[in-house]
């Protein structure tokens, strides 16, 4: 038996078992992917008959599990006991995450506004964007988020002369719920273990659209939620320094009023309204590419995307790992997904699998 918390997952070129306890993963042939959805809770026996001239290679797949502890063995009547876990994912804050763009800090009634609008109906995570302010005005406004619900806020802020960077770490260390700082137009080759650098100016940021395995997400509540929801999109909301709102910093279209923030009400009813949920719920399976690749529950992909009329969703921004043959962008044997012969577009996916088997097999 597989234990309920390591689960496979399949992938076109290959497989993967999330460890979602130990936040973990073990990459897999796509031949173990369907053993183990075969003959779980199969005797040896039933599963050796099965595969008499494969012996040596199944005798090795159980070893690579049990070493992992990955399985368990039981009775046959004791199979009943060890269900799987239920495909339940469940939040209570109807928007998990905000982000602002403030041009200052000094419009202390839109400040008040935004952290009051979003505290009453439980917000907890905030980005702040902030592009002018003093260092008081940052404590200030600082205490008005620690007052709040906010259990996790960072930072994203424009340096100048009325800045101090001992300030900024001192800021940092006296609200806890402030868990990153990020000081852009400022380069300093020391390092600080409460605020992070950067020679570019906050205005030239630009989304990053590539993908890295060091930020996966390897946990029980995100494989779940990314069964029937973006992980990236999910519950979330982006305010700009023209007071619009929208999904996300990188969203191009506006959806909502300012007005509706400062009710509640309003503002939930206007989210129900809008067509920001289709991004909410627009999950891995349905996306083009994402759909047959192995890191589909563990990746937080921000590329902007598409909707067909069939509902089902594609990027025009292509990610740097191609599952088609497991390799990221930079590895040798990488290729583009045009030169593999996959085309994604607003008409449909094309994939041609002789075209990429023939590659596969010239790896060999």
């Amino acid at each position: 038996m597989v234990f309920a918390e390591c689960i496979p997952v399949s992938g076109y070129r290959r497989s993967i078992i999330y460890d979602l306890p130990r936040g973990d993963y073990f990459l897999i042939p796509n031949g173990l992917f369907e053993l183990l959805q075969n003959f779980e809770g199969k005797t040896k026996e039933e599963l050796f008959n099965c595969y008499q001239n494969e012996k040596e290679t199944i005798n090795s797949y159980i070893d690579f599990l049990i070493k992992n502890d990955l399985i368990f063995f039981c009775d046959e009547d004791e199979v009943s006991l060890f269900p799987k876990l239920t495909n339940q994912w469940y939040s209570p804050q109807y928007i998990e995450s905000v982000g602002c763009q403030f041009k200052n800090l000094k419009n202390h009634k839109y400040l008040d506004e935004v952290i009051a609008g979003f505290n009453k109906i439980g917000c907890k995570s905030y980005v702040f964007f902030i592009y002018e302010c003093s260092i008081d005005e940052l404590y200030l406004f600082s205490e008005k988020i620690h007052q709040s619900k906010a259990t996790s806020v960072k930072f994203y802020i424009q340096y100048s002369e009325l800045l101090y960077v001992n300030d900024l770490a001192q800021l940092k260390e006296k609200f806890e719920e402030i868990d990153f700082i990020q000081v852009c137009g400022y380069y300093s080759d020391q390092k600080n273990e409460n605020l992070n650098f950067q020679k570019e100016n906050l205005y030239e940021l630009v989304p990053d659209y590539k993908t890295y395995p060091e930020l996966f997400r390897i946990d029980i509540n995100t494989f779940f939620e990314a069964q029937e929801h973006n992980v990236y999109y999910n519950r979330r909301l982006f305010i700009d320094s023209n007071k619009q709102l929208k999904n996300t910093f990188n969203s191009k279209i506006d959806f909502l009023e300012w007005e509706s923030v400062s009710n509640p009400s309003k503002l939930l009813s206007s989210i129900d309204e809008s067509g920001i949920k289709k991004l909410w719920n627009a999950k891995k399976d349905k996306i083009d590419i994402c759909s047959i690749c192995e890191f589909r529950y563990m990746c937080i992909d921000n590329r902007p995307l598409n909707e067909r009329l069939d509902g089902t969703w594609y990027s025009n921004i292509e990610c740097n790992y191609n599952p088609f043959l497991a390799k990221w962008e930079g590895q040798q044997g990488y290729m583009k997904l045009k030169d593999i012969g996959v085309i994604s577009n607003e008409t449909g996916l094309i994939i041609n699998h002789d075209k990429i088997q023939q590659i596969i097999n010239s790896e060999k």
